[in-house]
């Protein structure tokens, strides 16, 4: 069982090369539909395993050791396993979220141009606690991080050869977006490091000569990665990684200092090389705080009048981030009391865009007044937005659960791991995460959790229960019907259903109305989970090739009215176009003008700025 969850999660790095040409989206859609069935297949295995070796099994509780009887005191001796506790209710709580939100079916499955809905979430989620379980030390990790540097460079070089030699600007390797690849481009340099700390313990018993090479591999690595992000041009991604140079140079000498004993007459300058240290990191903390509220223009607008410097800085970041992203701050910030505790639900921030929607963004984008926002390219605030307060409280704890033990252990891994969540966190207050860095950042977690473990005791052995065969027999003929089901209902279907849509979306420019509509309508006979995505992809192909009402396009009016229907009441786009449609079929009917009216007084309730709204209503 070992080997086959081994041989599994190998398999998971061919998700940095997949790329379904055939379907929707082909650089998202395909690779998140492997990962899933990946993971699914490995969860029979993985169950088995658990039943039959307690040691492989996560640990979710702390244990009492003597002398520490509070809780506190538990947590510092292992904060490791607070690390899975914040991430199991962080999942947990996107899946209320998901159901108390807005539009549950985009929270749960996720829009297939983004493929991170709660459902995705939960696959990642199993995905660390797997990779916890079977790669218990960091020495255990060496072949699988192998794999992982070999992803690295062989993605890093064609992103240089791209750049360089092809002349593509912003180069992105298979990844479909230059900001992509550039937030993979940002754990290159870790997973190099860290790779390092993996291999020292066999390299201690190699020759000179060996090191020296394993080295200068090293070093060349490095400048391969380097020179990729250069070329890949991903500004949020070297912001990131200056910031955690900055911080990095401060915290360098307390990660690699060694701490003294409890007793030990230098304890008051103990104390106060600490105090210095958090104070230098809160100062830091608190720089970038008060930046971002500049930033976003949420500072009360006399301040910007009254002193200049806060103007300059807010144009200076309106150049560099994007006038038309600080707006969407804006409305981030302001849509976070509507539902301040769970949130709009997960990936529904296109809701909150278009009920705070300001007009002032039209003219900032090439979109004009059709400009869709459904990320805030900030992931914190997204969080706030999307899952409420509890919600970010959550997601912040992940990282302050990890940077608080890795303070604590120290040592030069642990400042590798440290700078890493400080480049990674920076970067996203810039953009949004994608399949490819929650997968890697799922990978980033689980690594630091086998860092921070304790080591296994003497006593400890990876011996089988009693448990009889029978038992395995069971649980296998229980997750296995679980498991092809959730291949074929939640995986296999909609893949199917997204190629079938393909065909109809890669004809819309000169195919006759039916050589379109034809593949949507078989896509959604199949009734995929991502229906309610495959119907507004349908109706915006559609919709513009329809110039009026007609017998011949009438049947396929009636379908598109019915199947967007079956979409979120409170969705604002299917409102919109249930009313353009309805105003389409008064040409046969003037009764039909009463729906479209309801239906676009729905949408105006949900978007009252939008233009598109009030021109349809006239």
């Amino acid at each position: 069982m070992l080997t086959i969850i081994k041989t599994g999660l190998y398999l998971s790095l061919l998700l940095a090369f997949i790329v379904s040409d055939t379907t929707m989206f082909p650089y998202l859609f395909g690779r998140a539909i492997f990962f899933q069935i990946l993971v699914e297949i490995l969860l029979i295995p993985w169950v088995i395993l658990l039943v039959f070796y307690p040691l492989y099994r996560p640990k979710l509780f702390l244990a009492k050791v003597k002398g520490q009887s509070s809780w506190w005191q538990r947590f510092k001796h292992a904060p490791e396993i607070v690390i899975s506790w914040a991430i199991t209710i962080f999942l947990l709580w996107s899946v209320l979220s998901a159901v108390l939100g807005l539009n549950p079916a985009r929270s749960f499955w996720g829009p297939a141009e983004r493929m991170t809905g709660v459902f995705t979430l939960l696959h990642f989620g199993l995905y660390y606690f797997m990779l916890i379980s079977v790669l218990p030390r960091l020495y255990v990790w060496r072949w699988f991080l192998r794999g992982l540097v070999l992803v690295a460079l062989i993605n890093s070089a064609m992103v240089v050869y791209q750049g360089l030699v092809l002349k593509i600007f912003r180069p992105w390797a298979w990844f479909g977006g230059a900001s992509i690849a550039g937030t993979f481009l940002l754990f290159c340099p870790f997973i190099i490091l860290i790779w390092y700390f993996s291999e020292r313990e066999l390299l201690a018993r190699r020759s000179r000569w060996v090191r020296l090479f394993f080295l200068i591999f090293m070093v060349a690595s490095e400048l391969l990665v380097t020179a990729a992000i250069f070329v890949n041009g991903t500004r949020s991604v070297w912001l990131g990684l200056m910031f955690a140079g900055f911080v990095g140079f401060g915290v360098t000498p307390y990660f690699l200092s060694k701490s003294r004993p409890v007793g030990d007459p230098a304890k008051s300058a103990k104390v106060r090389w600490r105090l210095f240290y958090w104070g230098y990191v809160g100062a830091v903390a608190v720089l970038i705080a008060f930046l971002f509220t500049i930033m976003s223009g949420s500072l009360p607008a006399k301040w910007y009048t009254r002193i200049p410097a806060l103007d300059r800085v807010r144009d200076l970041a309106a150049f560099g981030v994007g006038a038309d992203r600080l707006l969407v701050w804006q409305e981030g910030l302001k849509a976070v009391f509507d539902h301040p505790i769970t949130g709009y639900g997960p990936e529904n921030f296109q809701a909150a865009f278009n009920r705070h929607y300001n007009p002032q963004i039209a003219a900032l984008d090439t979109a004009g007044f059709t400009i869709q926002f459904d990320k805030t390219h900030n992931q914190p605030l997204e969080f706030l937005v999307c899952l409420g307060w509890l919600g970010l409280f959550v997601y912040l704890g992940i990282f302050a659960v990890m940077f608080y033990g890795l303070m604590r252990k120290r040592g030069a891994l642990s400042l590798v791991l440290s700078l890493f969540l400080l480049a990674y966190f920076t970067q996203n207050l810039f953009t949004f995460d994608t399949p490819i860095s929650y997968w890697l950042l799922f990978i980033f977690c689980a690594l630091i959790y086998t860092h921070l473990k304790q080591p296994l005791s003497a006593g400890d052995k990876f011996a089988p229960t009693k448990t009889t065969p029978a038992v395995a027999l069971i649980f296998l003929f229980i997750l296995l019907p679980i498991s092809a089901s959730a291949i074929y209902f939640l995986n296999l279907r909609p893949f199917l259903a997204s190629r079938l849509s393909a065909q109809g979306h890669v004809q819309v420019e000169k195919a006759p109305l039916p050589a379109i509509f034809n593949p949507y309508y078989a896509a959604l006979q199949l009734r995929p989970v991502t229906a309610f995505d495959l119907r507004e992809a349908m109706v915006m192909d559609i919709f513009a090739r329809l110039t009026g009402w007609s017998k011949e396009n009438e049947p396929v009016i009636a379908f598109i009215i019915q199947e967007l229907k079956k979409n979120s009441p409170d969705d604002y786009y299917s409102q919109l176009m249930l009313g353009q449609l309805y105003n389409l079929m008064g040409d046969k009917d003037a009764a039909f003008f009463n729906d479209a009216r309801i239906h676009l007084l729905k949408a105006a309730d949900l978007a009252n700025s939008r233009y598109q709204v009030h021109s349809a209503l006239a």
